[in-house]
């Protein structure tokens, strides 16, 4: 059958500390599903939008998330995934294993597949999308990764390009200067 709706995620204590580590936000889908509860099948559209973690170092991660999602044959699919994260935008798409039982989707066993592609952003998003490695940064990030493997064996690789006037980590004592990382 067909399931729109939306859904809410509001912790109930939103004003607590950041080390609480809270996150709220909203889930809108559209979905048609058919099958049996351990072998569903089916095709959604989907918006994650106005997700706020909390942090327990810097400043909150906002993000929106919005794509086409497919289920067949125990492969979740992600396509035209559009990720909007802190200022900076991303595309996204993958496949992965779920097996379904009497607990709810799982991380099944299988092949992975996946890309992640930052196209040429402001560098100072990385003070919130790695708080703990990054304190400040100017210039700009451009990345190209790759999920492949299997569920047991992940292999993650890519390319990543970092021109920044300046980079201070906490891990490496006093700012960079006119760092070039590919």
């Amino acid at each position: 059958g067909v399931l729109p709706g939306t859904g809410g995620l509001s912790p109930e204590s939103a004003g607590r500390s950041r080390d609480s580590g809270r996150v709220s936000g909203r889930l809108t889908a559209s979905a048609r599903i058919a099958g049996t509860v351990s072998a569903p099948r089916g095709q959604a559209r989907i918006v994650v939008d106005d997700v706020t973690v909390s942090q327990e170092s810097g400043p909150d991660l906002v993000a929106r998330l919005e794509g086409k999602v497919a289920l067949d044959r125990g492969i979740l699919a992600l396509s035209d995934g559009h990720l909007r994260c802190s200022g900076v935008d991303c595309t996204v798409s993958g496949k992965v294993p779920v097996v379904f039982d009497s607990t709810g989707p799982a991380l099944g066993h299988g092949p992975l597949e996946g890309a992640l592609r930052i196209p040429r952003s402001d560098a100072a998003a990385l003070t919130v999308l790695l708080p703990g490695l990054v304190s400040r940064a100017s210039g700009q990030v451009q990345a190209d990764i790759r999920l492949s493997g299997t569920s047991s064996q992940p292999l993650v690789r890519g390319a990543v390009r970092l021109s920044a006037p300046t980079l201070k980590s906490p891990l490496l004592g006093p700012p960079l200067e006119d760092v070039e990382l590919d």
